[in-house]
């Protein structure tokens, strides 16, 4: 059986996750734990947003956004193949 495409609202919640643990890397949080102390939440809370994207909240978007220092612009923007190491 094939897998299913995602739907956008999923493409772009795992976008957003995927580049607030780039950014939080960036910034030098080795651990999901690092990147939930940086942008307030707890691990748990964390984990269970990398697990299900979808359920992040406007807020914490916005928190991690300022707490990484970066652009909402950013945040949502699909950053894939932008580097060599990239697929």
């Amino acid at each position: 059986m094939s897998k299913l495409k995602p739907s956008p609202i999923e493409a772009a919640s795992e976008t957003v996750i995927r580049n607030i643990c780039a950014q939080g890397a960036i910034n030098g949080c080795k651990t999901d734990t690092e990147i939930a102390k940086k942008i307030g939440m707890s691990r748990t809370l964390f984990s269970e947003r990398k697990r299900n994207p979808r359920l992040l909240r406007l807020e914490e978007i916005i928190m991690a956004s300022m707490s990484l220092k970066c652009s909402l612009a950013w945040l949502v923007t699909d950053h894939k193949g932008e580097y060599k190491d990239e697929p």
